[in-house]
């Protein structure tokens, strides 16, 4: 979503080999270190960077199991994050720098005192289960995954495999890149509690096939997805609008066709309606941690009061929404135009984790008023009216101009509230790291600045 801004962070990496157990120090003008370097702040689920940076340097292969986040570092200075890495090479592979320790006579190496402390964290932690079935991040899990990956490429047809990239690991998926003899695809593994999206995708595979990335393999027990590459380009950085209308429209046919399929109750989605998100909303603007209340990141008091004010009125459009009478249907849940693909057979979805059952228009709302649409189609007059109207033509012919004109007005007030919210129900619970929660105080800003987006009756008209 490019909420990040561009700034230096010092990385800290716990360099671990679980042969041992070791830990690897580097030589510093103080003494014995963990092995550290200045880079851009990334989100804390990018692998690739830390990765590169280390590996170059130390010469021992390695993945990432963690980002432990941020930690204070020396005064005045950004704070230090904190990775968990794994080192993949045999026991008797020394490092072009630097020298394993011991991590049973750590203390009387005299590592920096944060280091020992973030170290012996480490260790307290790894001695219990990953938390929330997050097998990714414990030691051993990299060789059974790429085991896997490469039976399932070699049954496929897709021959060996030619090189694994770790691009993401965090709470909520760790996701691979790999290249093989046939071409590129994507592994992902996924929590227990995100466990309906391998099934989603599985059945999408059957009912909309071109939507999707071709399928390769899963494992449903271990909640894993091998997919081939989408091909083409990220809607996100294409400014033709009939790209955005190809995908908008396309997006609105699935979900009408999914208003009636049986799946929606048998895969084990969510359902949010807006009944409880009437009933819930209160309880999110009494949370200050999820407000991130007066932080730079987050909302002020008089924000907040806003809201409050606001919240009636958000009610009863929820009300009247419900009202019209237009059935729930399968929600992508995280439709940026980052999660589509442009490709010469036509718009490709990928990430389907955030998916739910809930009134269709609300999700639409991140590919139609997201920044990322004022970026690229403010550029043409008229261009985001286009992509609305794409969206809304396949709806037209079950509700009527008149439904359909107040059904999308009342869905653009609500929707920056429903994905807060949907965010603060289904995301925050499982939220370690602190930045991707910067997102719903975003959401709630955008919810003050729109005030209904689009007067009453002045909707796109569909063609």
């Amino acid at each position: 979503m490019g909420l990040f801004k561009p700034v230096q962070l010092h990385h800290v990496a716990i360099l671990w080999h679980p042969s041992e157990p070791r830990v690897l120090a580097v030589p510093t003008r103080e003494g014995l270190a963990l092995p550290s370097f200045m880079a851009e702040e990334k989100h804390p689920a990018e692998a690739g960077h830390v990765i590169q940076r280390l590996k170059g340097r130390l010469g021992v292969p390695m993945t990432v199991l963690q980002c432990l986040g941020n930690f204070p570092g020396q005064v005045g200075a950004p704070p230090d994050r904190v990775y968990v890495l794994e080192s993949h090479g045999p026991a008797s592979l020394r490092p072009t720098e630097g020298e394993w320790l011991d991590v049973a006579h750590l203390h009387a190496r005299g590592l920096p005192p944060v280091h020992q402390r973030l170290i012996d964290s480490w260790l307290e932690q790894r001695s219990t289960p990953p938390r929330h079935g997050r097998e990714w991040s414990a030691p051993g899990w990299w060789d059974e995954a790429t085991a896997w990956i490469a039976r399932a490429l070699h049954a496929a047809g897709w021959g060996n495999v030619q090189e694994i990239e770790q691009l993401r690991t965090w709470e909520f998926s760790c996701v691979l890149r790999i290249r093989a003899a046939r071409g590129e695809c994507f592994f992902k593994a996924l929590p227990p509690s995100y466990s309906a999206e391998p099934r989603l995708v599985l059945r999408l595979q059957e009912t909309h096939p071109a939507l999707i990335p071709e399928v390769l393999a899963t494992n449903l027990e271990r909640r894993w997805l091998l997919l081939a590459a989408a091909g083409g380009e990220l809607l996100e950085s294409v400014s033709d609008p009939s790209a955005w209308e190809a995908a908008a429209r396309a997006y609105a046919e699935l979900q009408r066709q999914w208003t009636r399929h049986e799946a929606r109750t048998s895969l084990g989605l969510n359902r949010l309606p807006l009944e409880a998100l009437e009933r819930e909303f209160d309880a999110l603007l009494a949370d200050d941690a999820a407000l991130l209340l007066d932080t730079p990141e987050g909302l002020t008091r008089a924000q907040v009061e806003r809201l409050r004010a606001q919240a009636e009125e958000l009610k009863g459009c929820c009300r009247e929404l419900a009202a019209l009478g237009i059935p729930e249907t399968l929600e992508h849940g995280d439709l940026w135009p980052s999660n589509i693909f442009v490709t010469p057979r036509g718009p490709v979805f990928i990430d389907w984790t955030d998916a739910v059952i809930a009134p269709p228009l609300l999700g639409a709302w991140m590919l139609l008023e997201g920044p990322q649409s004022e970026a690229l189609l403010g550029r043409s007059p008229g261009a985001r009216e286009r992509v609305s109207a794409a969206y809304l033509r396949p709806w037209a012919e079950e509700w009527g101009q008149h439904t359909l004109e107040r059904a999308f007005t009342l869905a653009r007030r609500i929707a920056p509230a429903f994905h807060a919210w949907k965010l603060y129900r289904e995301v925050l619970p499982h939220l370690e790291t602190r930045e991707i929660g910067e997102v719903l105080p975003f959401l709630l800003k955008r919810l003050l600045s729109d005030a209904p987006a689009i007067p009453r009756g002045s909707v796109p008209r569909p063609r």
